[in-house]
C-alpha cells in the first residue's frame, strides 16, 4: 500500500518531454463487506472470525422485528460497492429507490434524487442508438441480455415513484425491450430474461399478448418440466394478470414455490434469494391476497442465503 509514480518520456530530434502521473498502490480488494443475517428468539452471538484493523473497520448491527431491518446492511454493501458496471450501479440505486418511503432509514428524497440522477446519467452514456444498455459502454448486437431488462425495470419503478428518468432514454429503452422479447431464446436463462422483459413492458401499458404466446411456444416445447416452477412463470403470471387473464395468471403463480431448488439453472443474475425476492415483488403488485399466505419460514428463504454468502 502506498503511492507510486509513472513517468512517460517522449524524445524527438533531441527534444525531450516528461510527464509524471501518481499511482495509488492498493490491495486487490479495497475493502470487504461481510454481511450476516438470521433470526433469534432469546440470544445470539456474532463473533468476528477474521482480523481487521481497528483504524479502518466499521462494525454495524441492526435488530428489527421486521424483515426490512436486513435492508440496512444490504444498502451499505451496495452503496460502497467499489465497482460500477451497469448492473451494479442499478442495484445500488434500486435499493435506495425502494427505501424512499421508509422513515426509519432517514433518507431524504433530495438525497435519493441525487443518486438516481447520477445513475440516470451514467446509464444514458451506456445506451446505444437502438436503446439497449451495455455493461460498461454502448454495445451492439441483438442478443437477449439481462441488463436492458433490469435497467428498464429500475427506470419504470423510478418513474412510478416520481423520480422521472430522461424521456428519450426511457422511450428508446422500451422500444429496445420490445425488440428483444421477440427474439427466440436458446435456453431457460434466456427465456427467463424474455419473460422479465415482457412483464416490465406490460406494466408500462404495452399489449404483450403475442409476446407471451411466442415465448410459451418455446418453453412448452423445450422447458416443459421447469418453466412454470421458475421465476419465468411468475413474470408471465404478473403480465397475464395485468392483461386481465386472471384464471391463467392464478394457475401460473400457484406453481412457484419459495423453497424449491430443483429447477434452478445456474446463471449470473439468477440465484434463489433473488428469485424469491422477485416473487414477493410480483405478488405484492399483482396478487396481494397471496401476501397473507407467506409464512415466516418461507420468508427465511430470502435472508438465510445472505448469511452464508449464497448471493
Amino acid at each position: 500500500r502506498g503511492c507510486g509514480e509513472n513517468t512517460l518520456t517522449a524524445v524527438d530530434n533531441g527534444r525531450q518531454t516528461k510527464r509524471r502521473a501518481p499511482l495509488g498502490v492498493r490491495p486487490p480488494v479495497p475493502y470487504m463487506t461481510d454481511g450476516r443475517s438470521g433470526s433469534f428468539k432469546e440470544r445470539v452471538e456474532m463473533p468476528l472470525k477474521r482480523e481487521m484493523h481497528p483504524e479502518f473497520r466499521k462494525l454495524d448491527a441492526t435488530v428489527s422485528a421486521l424483515p426490512l431491518g436486513l435492508a440496512r446492511g444490504l444498502d451499505a454493501y451496495l452503496k460502497d460497492f467499489p465497482f460500477g458496471c451497469s448492473e451494479q450501479i442499478t442495484s445500488g440505486a434500486f435499493c435506495r429507490l425502494m427505501l424512499t418511503d421508509e422513515a426509519d432509514f432517514g433518507l431524504s428524497r433530495a438525497e435519493i434524487n441525487k443518486q438516481l440522477e447520477h445513475t440516470f446519467s451514467v446509464l444514458a452514456r451506456r445506451q446505444n442508438d437502438q436503446g439497449g444498455f451495455g455493461y460498461w459502454a454502448p454495445e451492439t448486437g441483438d442478443s437477449i441480455s439481462f441488463v436492458p431488462a433490469y435497467v428498464m425495470d429500475f427506470l419504470s419503478e423510478s418513474k412510478a415513484a416520481g423520480f422521472v428518468p430522461p424521456p428519450d432514454m426511457f422511450v428508446s429503452g422500451l422500444r429496445n425491450l420490445q425488440k428483444m422479447v421477440t427474439s427466440d431464446p436458446k435456453n431457460l436463462s434466456e427465456a427467463r430474461t424474455v419473460a422479465y422483459g415482457i412483464y416490465v413492458l406490460t406494466r408500462e401499458g404495452v399489449i404483450t399478448t403475442n409476446y407471451i404466446l411466442n415465448l410459451r411456444d418455446y418453453i412448452e416445447k423445450n422447458e416443459k418440466d421447469q418453466w412454470q416452477k421458475d421465476i419465468a412463470g411468475v413474470y408471465l403470471a404478473g403480465a397475464l394478470h395485468l392483461l386481465q387473464k386472471d384464471a391463467e395468471a392464478e394457475r401460473l403463480i400457484d406453481s412457484y414455490k419459495m423453497d424449491n431448488r430443483d429447477t434452478l439453472e445456474p446463471a449470473d443474475f439468477c440465484q434463489q434469494p433473488g428469485m424469491n425476492s422477485q416473487y414477493i415483488a410480483v405478488i405484492t403488485r399483482e396478487f396481494q391476497a397471496r401476501i397473507r399466505q407467506i409464512t415466516a419460514e418461507q420468508v427465511q428463504h430470502i435472508p438465510n442465503p445472505v448469511g452464508y454468502r449464497d448471493y
